[in-house]
């Protein structure tokens, strides 16, 4: 599988050592294996991200994918498989 991961339009809110970062992304997936015009799978959506501050860093402390967009073969993605479109 070969993936390419876009994430934009981040927002993020910080208060004290904690933060919410908001985010659209675009995730593209091609299967190598599978026949061309069955190998690909796109998805779009946002992503909630909760971050904590500890020596100077940021943690992600957790992450929330809210699918919105989904375009291609469902087969190609293990989650997604089974789902119709």
């Amino acid at each position: 599988m070969r993936t390419l991961h876009v994430s934009t339009n981040h927002e993020v809110t910080i208060k004290r050592d904690a933060a919410q970062c908001k985010s659209v992304y675009r995730i593209y997936r091609l299967d190598p294996d599978r026949e061309s015009g069955q190998n690909r799978l796109d998805t779009g959506g946002n992503y909630f991200h909760s971050l904590i501050q500890r020596d100077r860093h940021w943690l992600i402390t957790g992450i929330k994918q809210t699918v919105v967009i989904v375009s291609g073969n469902t087969q190609v993605h293990g989650a997604l498989r089974g789902t119709s479109q």
